[in-house]
């Protein structure tokens, strides 16, 4: 991370950063050589591979054919924002299929995939804290997010800060549309569920796409108040910054799923605004990190409030969940949105949930007030208005 010359005494997210790799080293972000490896053929090969999930739908048609994507479900927001205690909790009901760790690297032939894996006997390993810093445990059953290969496939402009990021009602994309129900479709057979569950960042930018798509979606929006987000963000680029520096498999992996929100490539995302999107990235390069992040929390934040006002089909589609609440008032919060998507709540849903206490933002008072005055009118304006 770059820093200004005004600016060189550490955070505590640096510092805690800094601890935690002292103490447990870098090993964890060195991505097994053959994992990259396998990763490496899939991204350099992608038309190959969707071909080969062409062929995989054709050889399953009989089972996919009576499947239909009902109602599935987008948890999105901006990084940081609590989007993935949100997937843990709703997989964890048993009630949706997600694409798990264990889908990576061969994302376009699940089947095949998951197949050879059970005929090679490959066995799981326990739950560990991810890469992240973040206490949240994962395993190869775990869900994550990637979906992202397949958008980014389809969609070649998806991570380019030069244009817009932004997918719309008007979009139109019929290849994609008909790959990637067949691929949802997948992930349904596979796991043995009626309802698709995905957690996807930059889904964000495109509810009103897939709206059109799947108009009886619901998106679950994770929101959180700037100034604990932004000391998030800082402290999760200081770290895969740092990592991505001594093991460059972690930045390929980064690259390959489709993720820049962090790290030596981070790339924030484009609503359209040409000139937001060029001031943030000038801030970066400047050393100015704390304003960049601030810049671009309210442009991501103050165009969903936009689209949300203009857009009834996607208001009605959409459920604000600010992370205040999701950790202070978890059963409340967690039984709101069990209702928004019509399903039972169980204890489970909103056990265990609490704000970090590792560490805090360590901001200055004046980094305070430049955060408040640029940052914080886009979230009161967005957690009033749903």
């Amino acid at each position: 991370m770059q820093k200004s010359a005004a600016n060189t005494k550490k955070t505590n997210f640096e510092a805690y950063v800094d601890g935690r790799l002292s103490r447990d080293g870098y090993d964890a972000f060195n991505v097994p050589r053959s994992s990259d490896i396998a990763s490496g053929l899939m991204a350099g090969l992608r038309p190959l591979w969707i071909g080969m999930g062409k062929l995989e739908a054709e050889y399953w048609d009989t089972h996919l054919d009576n499947i239909t994507v009902q109602s599935p479900v987008y948890v999105c927001g901006l990084a940081r924002s609590g989007t993935t205690i949100l997937l843990n909790k709703l997989h964890g009901t048993g009630q949706f299929a997600s694409h798990l760790y264990t889908d990576y690297p061969f994302i376009d032939i699940p089947l095949i995939w998951q197949n050879w894996l059970k005929m090679s006997g490959a066995k799981s390993s326990a739950a560990a804290e991810r890469t992240h810093l973040d206490r949240i445990e994962v395993s190869p059953e775990s869900p994550e997010a990637l979906e992202e290969m397949i958008w980014s496939a389809y969609f070649k402009q998806a991570h380019d800060p030069q244009h817009s990021n932004v997918l719309d009602a008007s979009t139109q994309n019929e290849k994609f549309a008909a790959y990637y129900r067949t691929h949802l479709a997948k992930i349904l057979y596979l796991r043995g569920k009626d309802r698709y569950l995905a957690k996807g960042n930059y889904n964000l930018t495109r509810i009103p796409y897939i709206n059109t798509l799947f108009p009886d979606a619901r998106f679950i929006i994770a929101v959180r108040p700037p100034e604990d987000h932004i000391a998030s963000l800082m402290k999760q680029h200081y770290l895969l910054s740092k990592v991505q520096q001594k093991h460059k498999s972690g930045l390929r992996y980064m690259q390959r799923i489709g993720h820049y929100e962090f790290g030596l490539d981070r790339r924030p995302i484009n609503t359209g605004n040409q000139a937001a999107t060029d001031e943030i990235i000038q801030c970066w390069e400047n050393g100015e990190e704390l304003k960049g992040w601030a810049l671009y929390y309210r442009d991501l934040h103050q165009w969903l409030h936009k689209m949300l006002q203009q857009n009834s089909a996607a208001k009605k589609s959409s459920t604000i969940v600010p992370y205040p609440a999701l950790c202070a008032d978890s059963e409340i919060t967690m039984k709101n949105v069990a209702a928004f998507l019509g399903m039972d709540f169980t204890a489970d849903m909103a056990a265990g949930l609490s704000a970090p206490t590792y560490y805090d933002s360590g901001f200055t008072t004046d980094e305070k007030a430049l955060i408040n005055e640029i940052a914080l009118p886009s979230y009161q304006e967005l957690t009033g208005s749903l």
